[in-house]
């Protein structure tokens, strides 16, 4: 368990050290921290830290340990960096420690510091990932950041952060049914699934939602990778995504037609199709 709180002005060492550990550079030819931050590309991402627009969170265990930092900062004219857009476009970093990843810290920093630039007034966020970074490049993605250009050997990517609210408001939708709570419960799958949902099942089998909630569905452990949101009119929307069967160890392309119905998202559509695992590891 962690906590995600602003960093304080006391640990600015901590945010330096996250910026350093978020430099994608092979460990073997990597700069010390003193001489790759004081260089003069990186000195603008921290030096005189806390003037306003800087922002940064840090998440931290129950135990007190500090497991990896988000920020952002408003870098203009000769200031610009290397994921600039705009004069009006911070760019974020982030970083975990090695302990931390794998675990959605860095999803929960990200999800909160971009609430945090939609409160601060901001409607977008830029960063700059190397491509080899593909851990990095599919959270961006799935959280809405779309490539806007290169910057060297760097995407350039930004997120619409109205855009990236929808996302993140329909991935928590379908991870709600692929709870193995909620997909053993018939009063909360029928809260979830239109009168007229239909399944294609990755078995080839057809079937709605008075099956599913006579006959149950897969209580499987079931993780959700590469998610994709597009708005197909103001009441639907269409989700895509690939979903990792940790029970079966066994991979399916997924998607999902979602609409209002009396003022409410429920789901209308789902169809599953089996991939070569081997292809999405």
């Amino acid at each position: 368990m962690y906590t995600i709180r602003t960093l304080h002005s006391s640990e600015h060492d901590y945010l330096k050290e996250m910026l350093y550990e978020s430099m994608f550079i092979e460990e073997s030819k990597k700069p010390s921290l003193e001489e790759l931050l004081n260089s003069r590309d990186l000195l603008k991402y921290h030096v005189d830290w806390g003037k306003p627009g800087d922002r940064a969170l840090v998440a931290v265990s129950v135990e007190g340990e500090k497991l990896g930092a988000v920020w952002y900062r408003l870098l203009q004219g000769e200031k610009a960096g290397y994921g600039y857009v705009d004069d009006l476009t911070p760019e974020l970093g982030i970083a975990l420690t090695k302990e931390a990843r794998g675990k959605g810290v860095g999803r929960a920093l990200m999800d909160q510091i971009m609430r945090q630039a939609r409160d601060d007034q901001f409607e977008a966020l830029s960063l700059s990932v190397d491509p080899e970074n593909e851990a990095a490049v599919e959270l961006y993605m799935s959280l809405g950041f779309a490539q806007v250009g290169m910057e060297g050997t760097s995407l350039t990517m930004v997120v619409q952060l109205e855009e990236g609210e929808r996302i993140q408001q329909f991935r928590e939708l379908e991870e709600s049914h692929l709870q193995p709570d909620v997909r053993k419960s018939p009063e909360k799958l029928n809260l979830i699934l239109a009168d007229a949902f239909l399944e294609f099942g990755s078995s080839g089998k057809a079937f709605g939602k008075k099956k599913c909630l006579e006959e149950g569905v897969s209580q499987d452990i079931m993780v959700m990778h590469r998610f994709k949101c597009n708005l197909l009119a103001d009441d639907v929307v269409l989700t895509t995504y690939h979903i990792h069967n940790r029970t079966k160890d066994q991979w399916t392309l997924r998607s999902s037609v979602w609409k209002q119905i009396e003022g409410r998202w429920q789901l209308y559509f789902h169809q599953g199709t089996f991939r070569d695992e081997t292809k999405n590891k």
